[in-house]
């Protein structure tokens, strides 16, 4: 399943900042400039907590970014974690060891000694080689021919002073790259195995740092759910949607779209965003969408249901006009909201021929969104092991 990220960076319990508060935060020198890593200030305090060890160990690299001393991990069990500063002369002062809240999910540091006997010396016992990959995963998705090992290595150094060797820089890339054919191999599996069928959906993160969770599934041979990729923006708008549906485009080869289908609720800046990338896909709406919102303005309306999704389910064009019929007939002001929602865009009959799926409905995606309800709740380091 391929997650589209946005810059590389993890960061905690921090609220997405405008464009304004970024340009400020570049010109004070908060954040290092020239290679686009943005890391946080690894501030650590006895008590401070975390959503798993995985964020804890985030934060430690980050303090060892900042403070350019050289950090070990000296403990390392299933519910606790330690790390140690190492001296020149091998002895230790600076101690931080947190362990996960057997009543809850949660991590906390419960011992944290701030003192250093050590001066920063340019090594770091943590720059294993799957830590520099992941510095610069990112990076080398986007420019996989500039972020060659030599310059991975002088980045490193010049922005945080710490020294690497190249043989290190070129494992690094090597893993970064594997995770990326990972990553493309799933999107590879989706055009040989699964259906011509893209659902596509946003929901809401439940955690503080707010934003929107947007999905791609497919469905393979057997119509299970297939996960294609996800990605988490701040809202749902034209420019969010146009992003994410040009990653599918690209990373899919969907090209102009002629060929496949597309099942969403048709947001608004999601219609505007597959008019302008795949102007071609047969872009359906989801019947239980319209069905939704109908029933907010026509509650009393018994045989809404029935008639709804007869319309949906009709085979010819024939068909379809005797259902709009009946509708009318059944209620004049209902069939004038029918027709604004333009039932064709959601009705069996007005499919492409050859698509050799019938879906009129989003069902699949729902089901997906309500099975990582848990993941969402949480931040998206830790959605990556719930999902």
């Amino acid at each position: 399943m391929a997650f589209y990220g946005c810059g590389g960076s993890i960061r905690y319990n921090v609220y997405p900042e405008s464009d304004d508060e970024a340009e400020e935060r570049v010109h004070s020198g908060d954040v290092r400039r020239g290679c686009g890593i943005v890391r946080g200030d690894g501030s650590m305090y006895k008590g401070k907590s975390f959503y798993n060890g995985i964020a804890f160990k985030e934060c430690v690299l980050d303090y060892a970014l900042v403070s350019g001393c050289n950090l070990k991990q000296y403990r390392y069990d299933r519910d606790r974690i330690g790390f140690k500063c190492i001296s020149a002369k091998g002895k230790y002062m600076w101690k931080v060891y947190a362990a996960s809240l057997h009543n809850d999910s949660m991590w906390m540091i419960t011992l944290y000694t701030n003192k250093h006997i050590c001066v920063p010396i340019g090594e770091c016992d943590m720059f294993k080689t799957p830590v520099i990959a992941r510095l610069f995963l990112d990076k080398i998705r986007e420019e996989p021919e500039y972020y060659m090992p030599l310059k991975m290595e002088q980045t490193i150094m010049e922005k945080w002073k710490i020294s690497v060797t190249r043989g290190q820089c070129q494992a690094a890339r090597r893993k970064a790259l594997g995770w990326i054919e990972l990553e493309y191999d799933t999107l590879r599996t989706w055009k040989k195995s699964c259906r011509p069928l893209i659902g596509v959906d946003g929901c809401f993160k439940k955690e503080k740092i707010k934003g929107q969770l947007l999905v791609a599934l497919g469905r393979d041979a057997d119509n299970a759910i297939y996960p294609t990729a996800w990605c988490v923006v701040q809202v749902e708008n034209t420019d969010n949607w146009s992003w994410f549906v040009n990653r599918l485009k690209i990373d899919l080869e969907l090209g102009d779209g002629d060929g496949y289908i597309m099942v969403s609720d048709r947001q608004k800046g999601l219609i505007k965003a597959v008019e302008l990338e795949l102007p071609k896909i047969e872009h359906r709406k989801c019947v239980r969408h319209i069905y939704g919102n109908l029933k907010k303005n026509h509650l009393n309306k018994n045989w809404l249901k029935k008639l709804l999704w007869d319309l949906a389910w009709c085979y010819n064009s024939k068909y379809y006009e005797e259902s709009l019929k009946r509708i009318h007939a059944y209620n004049s002001k209902l069939y004038e909201d029918v027709m604004k929602t333009k039932p064709k865009t959601w009705c069996r009959a007005f499919h492409k021929i050859g698509s050799y799926c019938e879906d009129v409905e989003n069902n699949y995606v729902e089901s997906f969104n309500n099975t990582i309800n848990k993941a969402r709740e949480k931040p998206v380091v830790a959605m990556l092991e719930v999902v």
